[in-house]
């Protein structure tokens, strides 16, 4: 049983239905996105990708690596686009170059600590690198509603990195939850 399982990751049912309302939240959202060509193509992809992640969960709840590896690329991606809009950001003096400064630091953090995931040698290091992820998706999102609330850079730039922060956030979240469980587990049982 443990090799059928070794390219998955073990998903609850609760977390399951989780990842259904979340795309269903997406398809609502991508229909009224406002966004340039090259925004709406990444989000119209997205979509794409969040109808294909729920066909790989099969009856036990595993997902495919292929869908962790795509999570890596948005965090990539997210990295990039954020690279942009503090560039954009830090062109004025003050609290708005704090800002993006804080801003870049946080997000960028998210995709180095998924990438740190891979040589991880242990579930505990695994859950510890994701939670850090976490927290940095939780820092990018907050700092990104202070430039939503100051109309800092540009609107739909902005806009999408709020979008995916929030669903890095809600993602990280149900993973973070789930690496704690499966430690509280095997806490449980060495007793």
């Amino acid at each position: 049983m443990q090799g059928r399982h070794a390219d998955h990751q073990i998903l609850s049912e609760s977390q399951v239905s989780s990842l259904k309302s979340q795309l269903s939240r997406l398809k609502a959202q991508g229909s009224t996105i406002d966004a340039n060509e090259n925004l709406r193509a990444d989000c119209l992809g997205r979509a794409s990708r969040n109808r294909k992640m729920v066909r790989v969960l099969d009856a036990d709840g595993f997902m495919a690596r292929e869908y962790v590896e795509d999570f890596r690329e948005r965090a990539f991606r997210f990295t990039c686009k954020l690279f942009d809009y503090r560039d954009d950001l830090a062109r004025r003096p003050g609290p708005s170059r704090r800002l993006a400064n804080q801003l870049f630091d946080a997000g960028s953090s998210i995709g180095a600590n998924l990438e740190e995931l891979k040589a991880s040698y242990s579930r505990r290091e695994l859950a510890a690198k994701s939670a850090i992820s976490l927290k940095e998706s939780r820092e990018s999102k907050y700092w990104l509603r202070v430039a939503t609330a100051k109309s800092l850079g540009g609107k739909s730039l902005r806009e999408w990195l709020l979008q995916e922060a929030d669903e890095f956030v809600a993602m990280l979240t149900v993973s973070v939850r789930r690496l704690q469980e499966m430690d509280d587990r095997q806490d449980d049982d060495q007793r």
